[in-house]
């Protein structure tokens, strides 16, 4: 610095003159440096406290400061103070440098956000390009594209209630399952129509008490049926049909449990034949019944055997005008006539 003699070349001297050693009070008047020059060999220089302006320091290049770049203790050195970096050392208050190294305005609080496993309290996520839900919870369906009550989602199935023992499935177009068995469906106001296999099955509810229920509506012409425990048959369901023949007629098995007329029009001796059950299975308690209102009438029956109650003689019989005969099937080639007029 100005002002300083290196004590090598010229020790400086006591204060007032003279050679001998002493104190120099100030190297420079008002410098706030002084020297003890005590032992001219080797003064000693103190410096003091704010007395070194930047005026007093080496000049330095645009956009450098003093660091120690190296890491060792030393001298100090100089590094470059980057455009960006100034915009963010002259920032006086943490958001603002928040919105300076974010490129926009910060939002929300709280701290910086890393890109690894962040915490997020809250956040407003806006419309994000992309992203992948499988850990989300608390998805609302209002919110879920595809899932809203004015969508039609497709799944291949659904399990309710627990992962695996109720799953709802597609079986065929328009027809569902649940745990692969098909679901009886109603079509229209009033049929039943059973989305399943075409054989024969017996349908049950999921509980032992519960039975189907048929209310109302028509029947058909059932193939089979037990009746043991129905009521509320009315007087014109439970009449037994009746059917004119005005030619020889051999039964059939529509013809069970109902009556054939031979009627007056038809001036014919006529037979009527009972089939074998090798060519007609009725059941065993079926029940034929012949009126003949003219001539006569001869029941007949082929292979099997027919029996006149109370004689026990087997064979055809015949039925007089005006006369009536119910014939029953007791076993399954056995049948017993009896009735009015019959010989």
């Amino acid at each position: 610095m100005a002002g300083i003699s290196r004590p090598d070349r010229n020790p400086p001297t006591a204060a007032g003159g003279g050679g001998g050693g002493g104190t120099v009070d100030s190297v420079v008047a008002g410098s706030g440096i002084d020297v003890d020059a005590t032992d001219p060999a080797n003064p000693v220089v103190s410096v003091g406290t704010g007395e070194v302006t930047l005026a007093m320091m080496a000049n330095l290049a645009q956009d450098q400061f003093i660091v120690r770049t190296t890491a060792s203790t030393g001298v100090p050195q100089t590094a470059t103070c980057t455009a960006a970096a100034r915009t963010v050392l002259d920032d006086t208050t943490t958001d603002a440098m928040l919105t300076t190294l974010g490129g926009a305005a910060y939002t929300g609080s709280g701290g910086v956000v890393r890109a690894t496993s962040p915490t997020l309290v809250t956040p407003a996520l806006g419309t994000p390009a992309s992203g992948t839900l499988t850990n989300c919870t608390g998805l609302p369906q209002s919110g879920t594209v595809g899932l809203t009550t004015a969508d039609s989602p497709q799944f291949a199935a659904v399990n309710v209630g627990a992962a695996t023992d109720t799953t709802v499935s597609r079986s065929a177009a328009g027809k569902i399952a649940v745990e692969g068995k098909a679901v009886p469906l109603m079509s229209g106001a009033s049929d039943l129509v059973i989305a399943g296999p075409t054989a024969a099955r017996t349908w049950t509810g999921p509980d032992s008490d519960q039975t189907l229920l048929y209310s109302g509506g028509a029947l058909g012409t059932p193939a089979s049926g037990t009746l043991t425990n129905c009521t509320g048959g009315s007087a014109d369901k439970a009449a037994v049909p009746l059917s004119s023949k005005s030619a020889d007629y051999t039964g059939v098995l529509g013809d069970a449990n109902t009556t054939i007329l031979h009627p007056a029009s038809d001036t014919n001796n006529r037979t009527f034949t009972i089939p074998a059950n090798a060519s007609v299975a009725y059941p065993v308690g079926t029940m034929l019944t012949f009126i003949n209102e003219v001539n006569t009438v001869t029941i007949a029956i082929t292979t099997d055997t027919m029996k006149l109650a109370g004689a026990g003689t087997t064979g055809s019989r015949t039925l007089a005008a005006n006369g009536i005969a119910t014939a029953t099937k007791t076993t399954s080639t056995t049948w017993i006539i009896s009735g009015t007029g019959l010989t």
